[in-house]
């Protein structure tokens, strides 16, 4: 009797036994699935964002070849002497502007990105900028890409003046070439088209002009 009692307690034990290993390995089963359905979920996840990335850089094409020939031109040394400023300046300007235009005129490299947060100190500068060049035979040609050149202007801050478009169309007609030395100024140049900026940097760069 003993030994049958034993007998039914091993084969419980053994039906538990089992009973817990099939139970493992469903859950090893749903585990494995659970895995899987979030290695797809990844995998797709991955793959959309690599296509908007490539659909992107594909829209994105002509704009980034713009910014690369206007990187390219930028960099370009120009030969010119370094233009001084008049003793003036030091008088005329605060201290930190009138550093700001002094590094500018010195600046030996095609293009110079100016930022003023007060259009008269904008243009103060570039009076100052239109007295050194002249005093050092160099052009300053302006052109604005808001349009006609403002006629309220009376400043003298430059040699000639005109809108970007009528620069840019006589630039790429052959109508009209900077010398060397030339400075071309582009006011108001956030709202000109990018391809513009970069063929008046190209044209700089070719004919060792500088441009602001």
């Amino acid at each position: 009797k003993t030994d049958l009692v034993t007998v039914y307690q091993e084969a419980a034990a053994n039906n538990a036994d089992h009973n817990y290993l099939l139970g493992q390995r469903a859950e090893l089963a749903r585990l494995r699935h659970t895995v899987a359905r979030a290695e797809h979920a990844t995998a797709l996840a991955f793959a959309a964002a690599q296509l908007h990335s490539a659909d992107h850089l594909a829209h994105q094409t002509d704009a980034i070849a713009t910014e690369l020939r206007v990187l390219q031109a930028a960099g370009t040394f120009l030969e010119q002497p370094r233009l001084t400023l008049p003793a003036s300046a030091a008088t005329a300007l605060s201290p930190m502007t009138g550093a700001a235009l002094a590094a500018i005129a010195r600046t030996p490299f095609v293009l110079t990105v100016i930022h003023a947060s007060e259009r008269s100190t904008f243009l103060r500068s570039m009076e100052l900028l239109h007295d050194a060049a002249t005093e050092q035979h160099r052009h300053i040609h302006w052109c604005d890409a808001a349009g006609d050149p403002d006629e309220a202007l009376t400043t003298p801050i430059a040699d000639q003046r005109g809108s970007l478009l009528d620069t840019h169309r006589q630039l790429s007609e052959g109508e009209w070439t900077p010398t060397p030395g030339t400075i071309m100024v582009v006011d108001h140049a956030a709202d000109a088209p990018p391809t513009i900026i970069a063929d008046l940097a190209e044209a700089a760069a070719a004919n060792q002009t500088r441009l602001l």
